[in-house]
């Protein structure tokens, strides 16, 4: 697809228009995935990873008895495959030459705000499809969100990061954080992993502003202390996100594995633009080279609302 001169008339030397109106200008919704994931940066075509777990229980040493020995356990592979999005154009020499407006000129700048905002649907995938194992899977090849997780090497199963499902109030949402007390490790033992994010969709903004600002409950008229104020959470609303009524917790990025990384385009985006020896149209194309992935499920968890 070629533009050419006859599809942009208002915008060529010979218009009298005094000024133009330009959609492309307007700011796009805000990339949230640099507060949320980890970023790290990759120097190869993908990036794996591998685990390893601590010890069990320590046993009791009576006098004269042996020392009770164990091992650490390798925990599952995974590799992230970093993948290429890029945006182009191509312009006729003739409307690059008699572009009034400096047209052409804008079109890096748009294509860097497009392939931002293409990374931040992108990285929404891993909340808005976390149930199904349709676009990312953990290393154990689980949904990011599943009902039972496995558990390597202890009987019990690692924990379960589907809350039951409840609308985003005082009890769901203290249900929710009591539920990420009964997760373990692989060995079986209590994590001490609290919440930082609250995540939510648009929709839900007002009910988390009443849920994590409110000196007092702010569903009851008896005016009890609203505890949710001491687990300091942060309300994080994302516009990518598609459920009107599902709602996340997230832990801080130290302490959960949601990966972003980086492998070239960033900072200074790739581009390029080149003339057709044959057509002398120009072309303009810009990308970014990036991979997403997460090898285990703790620090996220999910509720579907009601």
């Amino acid at each position: 697809m070629v533009q050419m001169t006859q599809q942009f008339a208002d915008f060529l030397g010979g218009t009298k228009f005094r000024e133009m109106s330009m959609d492309a200008d307007k700011e796009l919704a805000k990339p949230m995935f640099e507060q949320l994931f980890k970023v790290k940066k990759s120097d190869s075509y993908s990036e794996k990873t591998s685990g390893m777990t601590g010890f069990g229980m320590a046993g009791l040493k009576t006098q004269g008895q042996s020392v009770t020995y164990d091992q650490p356990h390798q925990l599952f592979d995974q590799e992230i495959t970093n993948i290429v999005y890029s945006i182009g154009t191509k312009v006729t020499y003739e409307m690059a030459l008699n572009n009034k407006w400096d047209l052409i000129a804008k079109y890096p700048k748009w294509m860097a705000k497009t392939l931002d905002y293409t990374i931040d649907v992108k990285c929404a995938v891993v909340f808005n499809s976390g149930t199904a194992v349709t676009y990312y899977t953990t290393a154990a090849s689980e949904a990011l969100f599943k009902d039972t997780h496995v558990n390597l090497t202890a009987a019990s199963s690692g924990g379960d990061n589907i809350h039951t499902a409840a609308a985003l109030s005082q009890t769901g949402l203290q249900a929710a954080i009591d539920d990420w007390g009964g997760w373990t490790n692989h060995r079986g033992q209590k994590l001490n992993i609290d919440p930082k994010y609250l995540l939510i969709p648009r929709q839900l903004k007002w009910k988390a502003g009443e849920l994590l600002k409110s000196a007092q409950q702010p569903e009851t008229a008896n005016n009890a202390y609203n505890v949710i104020l001491d687990e300091n959470l942060v309300a994080v609303q994302w516009n990518q996100l598609t459920s009107t009524t599902r709602w996340f917790l997230l832990a801080k990025p130290a302490d959960h594995t949601l990966t972003f990384y980086k492998r070239d385009g960033f900072g200074t985006p790739k581009m390029d633009h080149d003339y057709d020896h044959n057509t002398w149209d120009l072309s303009v194309n810009r990308g970014k080279y990036f991979g997403i992935g997460f090898p285990d499920w703790i620090g996220v968890s999910t509720n579907a609302g009601a």
